[in-house]
């Protein structure tokens, strides 16, 4: 793991704050000035005396994307506001501000970030996790005090040392004339590299086998744990692949993989259209209904961005900083969200129908599964944007498709589908009714060691450290 991506993965903001000054300190000396963090700073997160600059300071605790677009503009416009505030009443001069977070900030959010500043007549400017990655290259001795970030940089060092090893390796063969099969016979016996007591699969397989080696390979993909390269094999599978019931699986296996905090949604929504097309052409009605679901619960996801986007944007022109939102840009918004939604119930009856048509009860337990897990995306969401009503009826929808999720899972005998459905449950209440999502959570930590489920019972987990953290901010 790169020290940037350590980086990234601080979800302590006094952690953040300590590694922050100590950073800034080492750099500017006495020309940096800290603030003491158990008294209020007003905003003021540390400032740089020659350079009249000001520091806010934000440790994000999931990685931002879309979904969290409206809590990261938030946090700019409310610290530079309170900057704004101090300059103004002559505590401090401020000519230039910086938003200090442990991960980048999309173009979009910068943008919004300058156009503040601008308003302010203020320079502003975002330092992220590679910035505080080159302070601390040029710092090593602060290392001691954050053995995990030094941790990393050992690996680091081991990895160049390895690879230089190699190279060295390779040179001096070359120099003696040793032969190409001499040296992979060499490097058979390096205990720097992995070993593997399987053979390799043949590279080329018969025309005949290729459905049955994609489909195999997409059911595979499907159970592995999330990545990149996955990612990016199931997608090519299902754009590619000649075998229809392969480019299902491959597009359910996306599914299974997607990560709202780093995954495009409708990079997501166009593989289920793959995945549908291929499902409709073999009349694999199985499938289709669950790509459906899957495919209401991206269009949620998009819902949320919109409504979220057109909430900040009317809100916006309220701030004390007085930035307007053009009508037309606000009109937009609304229009986006009305869209979505309107496709998103339909997809959503759609999925019902079909799971219903196909006769299949297992596939109407994944349905009902995803649906829940959508209608308690827009309960947590719409207490914030004004309609705490609507709200709660999508809780109770919520609860009681993944109540019915679960009963038909048990009614296969589905123990492992079963205690998914809680975890979803407990999950969706952790924000509503945080002491039941505990109890939850706690079911699904037995569960899952009962039935060998460790990434289960971590997720649990999660749940109930969550819940306990917010528990302590108020």
């Amino acid at each position: 793991m790169t020290l940037i991506r350590e980086i990234e993965l601080i979800d302590d903001p006094q952690y953040f704050t300590k590694l922050c000054k100590a950073l800034l300190s080492a750099q500017y000396g006495n020309d940096y000035q800290p603030i003491d963090d158990n008294s209020s700073d007003s905003g003021n997160d540390g400032y740089i005396i020659s350079e009249q600059r000001m520091f806010a300071r934000h440790c994000f605790k999931k990685v931002p994307n879309q979904r969290t677009n409206f809590d990261v503009i938030t946090k700019i416009t409310n610290d530079l506001g309170k900057a704004v505030k101090l300059r103004d009443s002559g505590k401090y001069s401020i000519k230039s501000w910086t938003f200090l977070t442990n991960y980048d900030l999309a173009d979009a959010q910068v943008q919004k970030l300058r156009q503040l500043g601008n308003g302010q007549k203020i320079n502003v400017n975002h330092q992220g996790p590679s910035y505080l990655a080159t302070l601390i290259g040029g710092h090593d001795e602060l290392l001691e005090q954050f053995p995990e970030l030094n941790q990393t940089k050992i690996s680091a060092d081991l990895t160049e040392i390895k690879n230089g090893v190699n190279k060295i390796r390779s040179t001096l063969n070359n120099l003696s004339g040793v032969s190409e099969q001499e040296q992979k016979a060499d490097k058979k016996n390096d205990p720097m590299q992995p070993t593997s007591k399987s053979k390799p699969k043949a590279v080329v397989e018969s025309v005949n086998n290729i459905k049955d080696t994609d489909y195999n390979e997409a059911a595979k993909l499907s159970l592995s744990e999330s990545s990149a390269a996955v990612k990016r094999r199931l997608k090519m599978i299902a754009y590619s692949s000649k075998s229809k019931v392969a480019q299902v699986q491959a597009a359910i296996g996306l599914s299974r993989q997607f990560d709202i905090e780093s995954d495009n949604v409708q990079d997501f929504i166009e593989i289920c259209n793959v995945g549908l097309v291929a499902a409709y052409a073999s009349n694999n009605l199985s499938g289709a209904a669950i790509l459906l679901a899957d495919k209401a619960r991206y269009l949620t996801h998009r819902l949320v961005i919109n409504e979220l986007d057109y909430w900040y944007g009317d809100q916006l022109n309220n701030t004390l900083l007085g930035i307007a939102v053009p009508q037309n840009d606000l009109d937009g918004l609304k229009k986006s969200a009305l869209a979505t939604d309107k496709e998103r119930r339909e997809v959503a009856v759609k999925a019902i129908d079909t799971a219903k048509e196909a006769n299949d009860l297992r596939a109407y337990s994944h349905v009902l599964l995803y649906l829940g897990e959508s209608a308690g995306s827009l309960a947590s969401i719409l207490p914030r944007i004004g309609d705490p009503s609507t709200g709660r009826a999508q809780l109770g929808l919520c609860k009681n498709l993944l109540m019915q999720a679960k009963a038909c899972f048990e009614s296969m005998g589905d123990e492992e589908g079963a205690i998914y459905a809680v975890h979803n449950l407990a999950n969706q209440l952790r924000t509503f009714e945080p002491d039941l999502a505990v109890d939850l959570a706690n079911k699904v930590i037995a569960e899952s060691k009962k039935l060998k489920i460790p990434e289960l019972e971590e997720k649990a987990k999660m749940i109930i450290e969550t819940i306990n953290r917010d528990n302590k901010k108020q």
